[in-house]
C-alpha cells in the first residue's frame, strides 16, 4: 500500500445563530493494490469560530455577575424602603386634608348661627377608613363666637390617626353668622 499524496481543502459554512464556521478537510490518496486507486477521506473536527470568546459565558463568570447584582440590590434596597414609608406618609396627609377640608365645608354650609355651629362642634364623628385600612378620626376643636349678630365664629378642624395624637392636617375657618 503506498500514499500517493495528500490534498487539503477548505470549507466554510454558517450555523444557526449566524456565525461562520470553517472545516479543515484532508482527502488522502491511498493505493492498496488490490482494489485499486481509492480515495478516503479524513474530516478532522476542527470547527472553530473566528471569535471564540463568544462561545459563551463560564460558572465563575455568572458567579461574579450575580454577586455583583447583589450588592448593587441591597445598596438600593434601603432607598426602596425610605420611599415607601415616604409615600405612605404622604398618603395619610392627603387622606387627612381632603377630611378637614369636608368638615369645614359642612360647618360652612349649615345654619349660620352661634348655636347651630356649638352642636357642630358637639357631634361625636365616627372614624373614617380608607382603601389601604387606615383609620382617620376627624375632631371638631373648636368653635369661637363673638357676641351679638352679625358677626363672625371661629371655626377648627384636626384630622389624626385613630389611636394616635399627631395631628395630620388640621384648618381653621371663620363663618360669618347671621343671627
Amino acid at each position: 500500500m503506498s500514499i500517493g499524496g495528500t490534498r487539503a481543502y477548505s470549507l466554510a459554512t454558517t450555523d444557526s445563530v449566524g456565525r461562520e464556521r470553517s472545516c479543515e478537510i484532508e482527502r488522502l490518496h491511498v493505493d492498496d493494490g488490490a482494489d485499486g486507486a481509492r480515495d478516503r477521506q479524513m474530516v478532522r473536527n476542527s470547527f472553530h469560530t473566528r471569535f471564540a470568546a463568544v462561545e459563551g459565558f463560564t460558572l465563575i463568570e455568572v458567579v461574579v455577575a450575580m454577586f455583583l447584582l447583589g450588592i448593587v440590590a441591597m445598596g438600593l434596597i434601603p432607598a426602596l424602603v425610605g420611599s415607601l414609608k415616604v409615600s405612605g406618609q404622604n398618603t395619610n396627609i392627603a387622606t387627612a386634608s381632603q377630611l378637614v377640608g369636608q368638615q369645614i365645608d359642612i360647618a360652612r354650609s349649615g345654619p349660620a348661627t352661634c348655636a347651630a355651629l356649638t352642636n357642630y362642634k358637639n357631634a361625636v364623628l365616627p372614624p373614617v377608613v380608607d382603601a389601604r385600612g387606615a383609620s382617620y378620626q376627624p375632631v371638631r376643636n373648636s368653635v369661637t363666637c363673638t357676641a351679638g349678630a352679625p358677626g363672625i365664629a371661629k371655626v377648627s378642624v384636626s384630622v389624626t390617626l385613630t389611636g394616635n395624637s399627631h395631628v395630620l392636617a388640621s384648618a381653621i375657618t371663620y363663618v360669618y353668622i347671621t343671627s
